[in-house]
């Protein structure tokens, strides 16, 4: 089972099942944690995590998700189980198991995590925001060839970025299949009247749309919580009788 010490979990002992939840409590993962461990599926963080190494499940080829506690202040994963940290400035680790073949980095990531998509096979096609300009080597755009032993180049993937942008000049000098993406707008932005009960919980589903392809991401506020608040980012929960505001920010 999991070798934890003092909040640090450093090492596993006997053999890993596919669902791995870290218990309240751990607060720091060492570098090179469960790497290329091929039989984690599923991987659950808890509140108290403050830290993880370096190339921490990276390449860990049949893991598919990656959840963190709501209310962990250092970390946050999106709906596609895709670890990142708390304000989504860094994408740490996108889940080398994913069947997902598309996948979006969220327009506000500037930086990737060592090996962040290392490995991740099944991807055909990867958007990039104007802002990713932190970029390691292998961290992306690379797989691992059984045959050679190396790391190679994944000739199925193709990146959609903007001319121009930091990615643009990494992908032209690792040779990486691109596509462009244009300036686009948004066009129409609506954001219907909701009723929730107290205790219950309703999804926010905003219209949104553009003249083109476009990325963005789309955040919520209540003007009075003890009324209704946001909850997981994209639903409200109602809390007792009255009317709130909610306002849909879109960056």
């Amino acid at each position: 089972g999991l070798i934890l010490l003092n909040g640090l979990v450093f090492g596993y002992e006997g053999e890993v099942t596919d669902a791995l939840t870290l218990p309240e409590g751990a607060r720091v993962i060492c570098a090179s944690f469960l790497s290329g461990d091929l039989s984690l599926a599923d991987l659950s963080l808890p509140n108290s995590l403050q830290f993880i190494g370096e190339y921490a499940f990276s390449n860990c080829g049949k893991i598919e998700k990656i959840t963190v506690s709501a209310s962990n202040e250092n970390f946050a994963s999106d709906d596609s189980g895709v670890l990142y940290n708390k304000d989504f400035s860094k994408l740490i680790l996108f889940p080398a198991g994913s069947p997902l073949t598309e996948y979006s980095v969220v327009s506000s990531t500037t930086a990737l995590g060592e090996l962040a998509f290392y490995n991740a096979k099944n991807l055909t096609s990867i958007t990039v925001s104007k802002e990713l300009s932190n970029i390691p080597d292998y961290s992306i755009g690379y797989i691992f060839d059984e045959a050679t032993g190396t790391k190679v180049i994944n000739q199925n993937l193709t990146f959609k970025c903007y001319k121009n942008s930091p990615f643009f000049t990494y992908a032209s000098e690792k040779n990486l299949k691109m596509s462009f993406l244009n300036d686009a707008v948004i066009t129409k932005l609506e954001l219907n009247d909701i009723t929730v009960k107290s205790g219950e919980s309703k999804s926010l589903t905003p219209v949104i749309e553009t003249n083109g392809e476009l990325m963005y991401k789309c955040e919520y506020l209540s003007s009075d919580n003890s009324i209704a608040a946001i909850e997981n980012g994209n639903s409200v929960k109602g809390v007792k009788f009255g009317d709130t505001t909610i306002t849909l920010i879109v960056t």
